[in-house]
Parts: C-alpha cells; structure tokens; sequence
C-alpha cells in the first residue's frame, strides 16, 4: 500500500515538475483575431513565420513579441503583441516553486491581445 501511494506521489511530483501554471492556465498559445485596411494581407510572426491572410483568426504564441502586414503595393507595418505578466497564474508556482522556471522558460506567463488591426500605407 505505502509502496503504491509513494508511486502516485512521485508520478504527481514530475508531473507538477514539468507544467508549470501559467501553461495550465494560459495555456502556450492564445486565438486571436488579425485585420487589415485592406484585408489580404500576409502576417507574420517575429520569427518570419506566416501565420495567415487577413482578416483570420489563428493561434499566436505567448512567446510572439510582434506581427509584421505585408501587401504588395504597401509598407510593411509591424505591431507589437503587448506582452505583459500575468501575475494570476504564476501566483500558483509560488505553492509549487519548481514550476516557475518552467513558465518562464516556455514564457508562458505573458498575456497577449485579443485583437490586432492595422491600416497600412501606400507605398
């Protein structure tokens, strides 16, 4: 019995080790909605990857620091995600202190906007 209860309790413990909150709560990415004036253009992630045409809805990582618009017969314009701490989540790593480094490893503890539109330039 103590040998069964002790299996559990270790197999708690990695579990706990490797999710922190923030990412049980937030989760690693967020769905948000993306437009343009005038629609059809491509974004981009800070890592150069395209995430979609305007106007979508996609799932942006936490780790995203900014979208780039790109239109032919446009300037690209770059918008900041508005990364900022979530403090609610990571309250919880305090009670389980490994945890914390593992939300900010993955930065899961940022929050992102919801909602991006931009109006791009001619060029």
């Amino acid at each position: 019995m103590i040998n069964k209860i002790l299996k559990i309790f270790v197999a708690a413990s990695l579990l706990m080790m490797t999710t922190g909150c923030s990412t049980v709560f937030l989760g690693s990415s967020k769905k948000v909605r993306i437009e343009s004036q005038p629609s059809n253009a491509e974004v981009y992630t800070d890592k150069s990857v395209k995430i979609g045409t305007t106007p979508c809805e996609v799932n942006l990582s936490r780790h995203c620091n900014y979208i780039v618009f790109k239109k032919d017969g446009y300037r690209n314009d770059r918008m900041s995600t508005n990364r900022h701490f979530a403090l609610f989540p990571f309250i919880f790593d305090v009670f389980c202190w490994p945890t914390i480094f593992v939300d900010v490893i993955a930065q899961t503890h940022y929050q992102i906007d919801d909602y991006y539109f931009t109006e791009l330039e001619p060029k």
